[in-house]
């Protein structure tokens, strides 16, 4: 049987993917280049590859890093879901506001498998001027993620730090923090 670097090595354009995605890859993905459950349920007893939810492989042993994480919760929750919050922040380069706990959000009534390390948001509205794709994450823009940290802040004073911190780090203006506001509503996040 081959070892799991000599799986990904006589594949190279999977090889590619998988270390583009940290090291984490759909069971659909594998079996579309030959690689069946049963080659993975080998590889996971052998202690080389883990499970990583339901469809989710990761193709190393030992703890995830935050990376790893976030690939995990964006393909884990699925078509149309976007990494939000502090972690579309901290993907966009937002430094001092990010977290351990990966942030996604979904379409509202949509439930993806539950991970220890995720936090589910729901919406009705997540699409459209507010997504864009960072290094193959699909994110919540700037903006939108910002006003959503602010108004999940548990104080003003917090509220108006991650705002701030947006405009001073230059990942944004107050002019597209405002104009995204107004096409979101006073209802913000969670709707």
């Amino acid at each position: 049987m081959a070892t799991t670097a000599d799986l990904l090595d006589q594949m190279p354009e999977l090889a590619s993917m998988v270390a583009g995605q940290a090291g984490t890859v759909t069971r659909s993905i594998l079996r579309l280049h030959g690689i069946d459950d049963r080659v993975v349920s080998r590889q996971v007893a052998a202690r080389r590859w883990q499970k990583a939810g339901p469809q989710i492989v990761v193709t190393f042993t030992g703890p995830l890093p935050l990376s790893s994480r976030r690939w995990v919760a964006a393909t884990n929750a699925g078509p149309g879901s976007l990494l939000c919050g502090r972690t579309a922040l901290a993907v966009q380069a937002l430094e001092g506001w990010g977290g351990e706990q990966v942030q996604v959000v979904v379409d509202r009534g949509v439930r993806p498998a539950a991970l220890p390390f995720v936090k589910v948001h729901e919406s009705r509205r997540h699409h459209g001027a507010d997504a864009t794709d960072v290094d193959g994450l699909p994110c919540h823009r700037v903006e939108r993620a910002a006003i959503d940290v602010a108004s999940w802040c548990p104080s003003e004073r917090t509220s108006v730090g991650v705002l701030a911190a947006v405009v001073q780090q230059r990942l944004t203006s107050p002019a597209r923090l405002q104009e995204t506001l107004e096409r979101q509503g006073p209802s913000g996040a969670g709707d």
